[in-house]
């Protein structure tokens, strides 16, 4: 089975306020931090991420919310690559895995946790801002190749004498990079190949009933890009084709793993027309296609969705001494292709923003951001504020405060598209004002939620071996529209059977507090460590058991012994609280098959776990060479992330990167 995602963290992570993203307090990965801490898909980058909380079922298929800025229900991240924005939106999840993007062109990620003005984007779920390699001159090829094996699950073999212990297969999985670049501009073509094998006993149950008991996905992702220099500015031109077969993603309002193809489209069109030395124009034009579609198997609904995205925006910016001014306008556009009635299956957003980031002293700067967007009959505010202020000693305050409308038109959410019609499933008992009935037929228009934020977080040396930082996050949303379960077990399928309500003017009120120190210990010998603490101050019942969903307490322990300048060590260690799901409550415990003789059970809780991982890392040939061995889960623990999920067990995996220029 696949077991690829684990605590994995980084020992280098840096946070600090970026002055090109306005109101935004980030945090930034590099390849060697990636490489270091034994990456082996795109999306474990989420796991090496201060802040951010993750759920699964699969291993695979990801949900990620930052600091607060959401609940795993409603998920909204934002996606970048360079001068691009993604759709990384697969129907209800988003899925890093699913974007094509090779980790050996990547020079760096930028992830933050605030509300933020990107690329002309007001993003207020977090966000994720992929950089790829500028190497400028020659040919390069870089690649990795990655596979793996669980001990302890039973899998295909639970029939023969080798039934326990078993070692499962994970992957393989590779990519390849080829690049030629030069002072003029740089061509850059990957490949991407992912392989994933849904066996965990959670999930087999209910996949045999759909028609394969050990399903496997495969998926292939070719991209190319151009950057060129063109009337003294630089442009990029990106386009990335996706393509999987049975990928089973688990639903839970249909209550078992809907089995698709997938099909993706990316193309993108951005860059800068300097109109002097201190005034530029950028220009950004991404359009994008999802399109799942069933599998020959039985499920018993027809899924059929294609959903297209154009976004394009134009920004002016003006820089002055100690102060730099950006003024544009953007439109969105949606469809959703599909045999399902629609009332509506299209719709636009259209925009405006500005953002003001000025250093009027050597010791503070101010960054403001303020957008309007309209859709449908509504228009939505946001504003962002932030201040960084250098004291004395390295010392070093930051403040950002937010308020902002959020809306499913507008951020594109399921919950629009049923609205309107898509009959995937239907909601019962509608909270007031709204009647029950058939999706699409009484839904008035969301309206929108407002979501307040201030995050202060205050960084400091501790002698001449550390740094440490010390920070609250303060979140509170009005007005939220949620959906809630009440959810029934079919013992004889193994499928869930799910009873939607909708639930409007929902809110809650949560403060955070975290902690996170860096330093040596000794010469090579590095060490980081982070704590955060969540606690809910005051919400309604359903956004309470949303956030009874994460857990309260996250401890994380990780050191890197560079042993020789080619040679190193990596131990991390993570530690999280227990978690409560209430609409599984009415199923605890629900059993079901483990292996030939014995049975497992279901509940609606997650208990507390520790996970310890090693890597050893090896470069050779110049460090043009590299291999890595990675034990996760050192200690056999039984890691789990859902209820109903798989469980993540000892793994051994194998992973060679190559850098040949």
């Amino acid at each position: 089975m696949m077991r690829r995602l684990h605590p994995w963290f980084i020992l280098f992570t840096i946070t600090l306020t970026m002055p090109a993203t306005a109101g935004a307090i980030v945090q930034t990965i590099t390849a060697t931090d990636m490489a270091a801490a034994g990456i082996t898909q795109v999306a474990d980058i989420f796991l090496l991420a201060e802040g951010w909380d993750v759920n699964t079922t699969d291993g695979f298929s990801w949900n990620a919310i930052g600091r607060g800025l959401g609940t795993f229900q409603q998920p909204h991240l934002d996606v970048f690559i360079d001068n691009h924005k993604l759709d990384a939106r697969f129907f209800d999840s988003v899925n890093l895995n699913l974007l094509g993007i090779a980790l050996a062109q990547l020079d760096s990620v930028r992830l933050g946790t605030s509300p933020a003005l990107v690329l002309g984007e007001m993003t207020t779920g977090g966000y994720i801002h992929f950089f790829t390699s500028r190497r400028q001159s020659g040919w390069s090829l870089d690649g990795t190749i990655n596979m793996g094996n669980e001990t302890g699950d039973p899998g295909p073999w639970r029939y023969t004498n080798r039934a326990t212990p078993n070692v499962d297969k994970i992957g393989p999985s590779a990519e390849i990079t080829l690049a030629r670049g030069n002072h003029n501009g740089r061509q850059v073509g990957t490949f991407v190949l992912q392989q994933h094998q849904f066996t965990d006993y959670a999930l087999a149950p209910r996949t045999k009933q759909i028609g394969i008991h050990w399903p496997d996905l495969y998926y292939v992702a070719p991209s190319f890009t151009i950057d060129k220099r063109l009337f003294g500015g630089w442009h990029q031109y990106r386009a990335a084709i996706g393509y999987g077969t049975r990928l089973y993603r688990w639903s839970e309002p249909l209550g078992f793993e809907a089995p698709t193809n997938l099909l993706t489209v990316d193309l993108g069109l951005g860059g800068n027309l300097p109109r002097s030395s201190r005034s530029v124009v950028q220009y950004r034009l991404n359009y994008a296609s999802h399109e799942f579609t069933k599998t020959p198997v039985r499920i018993p609904f027809a899924y059929d969705w294609r959903r297209r995205h154009l976004a394009g925006n134009l920004e002016l910016a003006n820089a002055g001494a100690d102060r730099t001014i950006k003024y544009g306008l953007g439109l969105d556009t949606h469809s959703l292709a599909t045999q399902a009635s629609l009332s509506a299956a299209a719709y636009s957003v259209a925009k405006v923003y500005a953002s003001l980031s000025t250093a009027p002293g050597s010791r503070t700067g101010y960054q403001l951001a303020a957008s309007a967007a309209r859709a449908g009959s509504r228009t939505f505010l946001k504003a962002i504020a932030t201040v960084d202020r250098r004291l004395s000693g390295r010392r070093h305050i930051s403040l950002s405060a937010a308020s902002v409308q959020r809306s499913p038109l507008a951020e594109n959410s399921n919950l629009e598209w049923l609205r309107r019609g898509y009959d995937l499933y239907t909601w019962s008992d509608l909270d007031d004002p709204v009647s029950a009935g058939q999706v699409g037929e009484t839904i008035p228009e969301f309206a929108p939620a407002n979501q307040s934020s201030l995050d202060a977080n205050w960084r400091f040396p501790a002698g001449n071996q550390a740094r440490l930082q010390l920070g609250l996050a303060y979140r509170r949303v009005t007005d939220l529209t949620l959906e809630q379960r009440q959810i029934a077990y079919d013992t004889s399928t193994y499928f869930f059977a799910v009873d939607n309500a909708l639930a409007l003017d929902e809110s809650y009120q949560v403060l955070g507090a975290h902690a996170s120190g860096t330093g040596r210990l000794m010469p090579g010998l590095h060490w980081h460590a982070e704590y955060r603490y969540w606690s809910v101050l005051a919400a309604t019942d359903i956004a309470t058991n949303q956030w009874r969903k994460i857990p309260r307490h996250k401890l994380a322990v990780r050191l890197l012994w560079q042993i020789a300048p080619t040679f190193s060590v990596s131990l991390a260690v993570t530690s999280v609280s227990p978690t409560a799901w209430p609409d599984y409550t009415a199923i605890s415990p629900a059993t079901y098959p483990f292996s030939h003789n014995s049975s497992n059970t279901y509940r609606d809780r997650v208990q507390s776990w520790t996970n310890i991982d090693l890597q050893l890392r090896k470069q050779l040939w110049d460090r043009r060479l590299a291999g890595s061995v990675l034990l996760k889960n050192l200690l056999d623990h039984q890691v789990q992330y859902h209820p109903i999920g798989a469980t993540f067990r000892l793994t051994l995996f194998i992973k060679i990167d190559w850098s040949l220029d």
